[in-house]
């Protein structure tokens, strides 16, 4: 009998709710995070922590097989965005050889995130978008003191050298990202119909032509471990070009889904089913009343937010993801507005 997989599904209220919790706890870990700080509104937190929190209070259970990477997407596909603390530090590494440098450009770049996010001006900005700004020296000096008092912070040397510190998180990022990428001459069809009676296969074919994709770009022959079904869930190790290879078909297919769930859970791909109650507030954006325990209003009171739907989270993520991958990717081709959003000098 095939155990079953352990379905993941936290939204924004859920790891709200768990960031009071983690608040109201006073949650303190003494340990240094491995990849990923999450950053929000000028505090820090412990992605894989908060996660397993926000899993307990709503299904009342721990969360078994928890896992950084699994933590961080789940905060990234809700809209929220991380600090890579770790991909930061190895990229430091690779340039300097003293630890106090790796160590200040580390702890500099998170504070100025913090202090920043606690002015009003930048509380719903992403963090990469704060990044860019400062690189581009698009931050004043007493904005920057302004947040470091809201954080109880009297470091004014911060800003010195803080856009040169802000760049290398840019270039280390837009370096893990091209790196092991493979362009193919062949172009798959990015709007394609499948249609046909049901059982003729058409799910399937769904994993196939999202694979092939998403390996357009990616290194076809790099091992990826991920979660399979025989009798029971167990992990395993292959590249996509192996798995094309296999003779077995059962094989085949069990390893393609394995690899297609592992991109759903790296956010690289979004499976909706548009029934007949799916609305465009739901795929786009829409007013939906906001939850009374996370509003600032009175209970007495009915609040409403935008939220945006999966298509629009869709084009944020792939937003940044474009900037950064571009291979004529340059922080100085960046201007702002005045509404807190970055346009490009020139187009790529």
């Amino acid at each position: 009998m095939k155990s079953k997989k352990e379905n993941i599904m936290l939204n924004r209220d859920d790891i709200l709710k768990a960031l009071e919790i983690y608040d109201e706890d006073n949650i303190i870990e003494k340990r240094e995070p491995k990849k990923y700080f999450f950053l929000y509104k000028g505090k820090e937190y412990f992605p894989k922590v908060l996660v397993e929190l926000a899993y307990k209070i709503k299904y009342n259970k721990n969360w078994k097989n928890s896992d950084g990477t699994k933590a961080k997407n789940i905060l990234e596909r809700n809209g929220f965005d991380l600090y890579y603390y770790g991909l930061f530090k190895q990229c430091l590494k690779e340039k300097y050889n003293n630890e106090k440098t790796i160590r200040t450009y580390l702890a500099d770049l998170k504070k100025a995130i913090k202090a920043l996010q606690t002015l009003s001006e930048f509380e719903n900005e992403k963090i990469i978008n704060l990044i860019i700004r400062l690189a581009n020296k698009k931050i004043s000096k007493e904005i920057l003191l302004k947040g470091l008092k809201n954080i109880k912070r009297n470091d004014k040397k911060l800003y010195q050298n803080i856009s040169i510190k802000a760049f290398e998180y840019l270039e280390c990022l837009k370096k893990q990202k091209q790196q092991g990428l493979k362009m193919n001459n062949k172009s798959t069809a990015l709007n394609q119909i499948l249609y046909g009676p049901p059982g003729t296969g058409k799910t399937y074919s769904v994993i196939e032509r999202a694979l092939e994709i998403i390996y357009e770009k990616e290194d076809r022959n790099k091992e990826i471990e991920f979660e399979i079904f025989e009798n029971e869930e167990k992990k395993v190790k292959a590249s996509y070009e192996e798995i094309l290879n296999f003779e077995n078909k059962n094989k085949k297919r069990e390893y393609l889904k394995g690899l297609y769930e592992y991109h759903k859970e790296n956010a690289q791909i979004e499976f909706i089913t548009f029934h007949q109650s799916y609305s465009y507030e739901e795929f786009v954006e829409g007013i939906k009343p906001c939850d009374l325990e996370n509003c600032d209003s009175e209970k007495s009171e009915i609040k409403y937010h935008i939220e945006d739907g999966i298509f629009k989270e869709i084009c944020k993520r792939a937003e940044v993801n474009y900037i950064i991958e571009s291979p004529t990717f340059n922080i100085k081709a960046y201007v702002f507005e005045k509404n807190n959003k970055f346009i490009l000098k020139k187009r790529f």
